[in-house]
């Protein structure tokens, strides 16, 4: 049914093409006949128009208007089609997002989730903290994340190793942090994320970095597992730790939209739906937006969003596309250049060249080999709305 509806757009598209073809022809074929004058023949001359009278003005300009009418009813008939057709991709849309969600609740069932068994790190190292003499506080940020029981033994094994070696060389006495004008207690913050095909693990502590036998020993570890670590030195007492692990290959559902030019994907959960609007049904102004299904959705020019190079035109042409996303709380109605197909991708770690662009999940490859970059929509969005403060958030609150 995706192929049909696929193959239908193009149609459509080649359609487009044709009607605008014949609304240049029919316009052009105006401005001849208001400015042809047919003399009326006089009898016996011999020269007559087919059917035995000539053809005046006023009559060609009556046939030019019934084809442009019946242009205009063509162009009706085809919008009336594309509206079905777009319902019907929205439809699959919706059914391919269900299919997502079934596929990750099967994951999940051999998945586990890390919260319990960071609970239980927390207290081992709480107790490693008192025996040691030292106040230590953990708190973890575990997001929701689920892994496989042998990635996430290897991985908490290394954490542990880690903040062990941090109590015993890092951490000063309660005694000496108060003297220092520090809490008696040292602050560890670890947050973990899934980004694209990667772990990310962020380490953040009030005290002295580790020793450089510790880093290296974790560096170790990291790179049996694939991944690798960074180290941000703040001073005595200000630590940070950016540790990154890939998981194993993750089949991703995404969308392809073009933007400038460029092939991007979407992730396919957070699409509500896609949209192919009249540019006359897009509103101006400041704060443009579109109801759809009783909400309203913000319009975004996906080429602001990604800083690509070309100004946004301030109109809209005949047909505008739109793909509806809801992520991290927010709505947002998306311009693109045009949409693509649903396609199911392995996702890739991100190079470490591009690790701190923010706003990229990961990267994907195509069957015909293609490399595409997955988007982090609530990221770009909330990104955008720190550098522009003005900028009013719309939340599906």
């Amino acid at each position: 049914l995706e192929q049909q509806v696929g193959g239908f757009l193009e149609g459509l598209r080649d359609m487009d093409a044709a009607i605008r073809a014949l609304r240049e022809d029919l316009d052009g074929l105006r401005a001849h006949a208001d400015g042809l004058l047919v003399p009326a023949r006089a009898p016996g001359s011999g020269e007559q128009a087919p059917g035995g009278a000539a053809a005046g003005p006023q009559e060609i300009r009556e046939r030019l208007e019934r084809l442009a009418s019946g242009l205009t009813a063509l162009s009706e008939l085809r919008d009336g089609v594309d509206g079905i057709a777009g319902d019907s991709r929205s439809i699959l849309i919706h059914q391919a997002r269900d299919n997502v969600a079934l596929s990750e609740r099967l994951i999940a069932f051999r998945m586990q989730p890390l919260d319990a068994p960071l609970e239980a790190l927390g207290e081992a190292v709480a107790g490693h903290a008192r025996d040691a003499g030292k106040q230590v506080m953990v708190h973890f940020h575990a997001g929701g994340l689920r892994l496989e029981p042998e990635k996430m033994v290897a991985l908490l094994t290394l954490v542990r190793h880690l903040l062990e070696d941090m109590i015993e060389a890092c951490i000063d006495s309660p005694r000496a942090r108060v003297l220092a004008g520090q809490p008696p207690g040292c602050l560890i913050e670890l947050r973990f994320r899934r980004r694209g095909a990667d772990l990310e693990l962020l380490l953040e502590a009030d005290c002295a970095t580790p020793p450089q036998a510790s880093i290296a020993a974790a560096g170790e570890r990291l790179r049996i597992l694939g991944g690798g670590l960074e180290l941000d030195a703040g001073g005595r007492y200000e630590t940070r730790l950016a540790l990154q692990v890939p998981l194993a290959p993750q089949v991703a559902t995404v969308l392809l939209v073009s933007v400038a030019g460029e092939i991007v994907a979407l992730p396919l959960a957070e699409v509500e739906a896609v949209l192919q609007l009249p540019g006359e049904d897009i509103p101006a102004g400041d704060d443009p937006a579109i109801e759809h299904q009783g909400r309203r959705w913000p319009l975004l020019d996906a080429r602001r969003l990604l800083a690509l190079s070309g100004t946004p035109p301030d109109g809209f042409g005949e047909r505008v596309s739109l793909v509806l996303i809801e992520a991290d709380a927010h709505r947002r109605a998306l311009v693109v250049e045009a949409i693509g197909e649903r396609v199911d991708v392995v996702m890739r770690s991100i190079v470490p060249q591009l690790r701190s662009v923010k706003g990229l999940s990961g990267a994907a490859i195509l069957g015909d080999g293609q490399v595409v970059l997955l988007l982090d929509v609530g990221e770009l969005i909330r990104l955008r709305a720190e550098s522009s403060p003005s900028v009013d958030l719309e939340t599906t609150a």
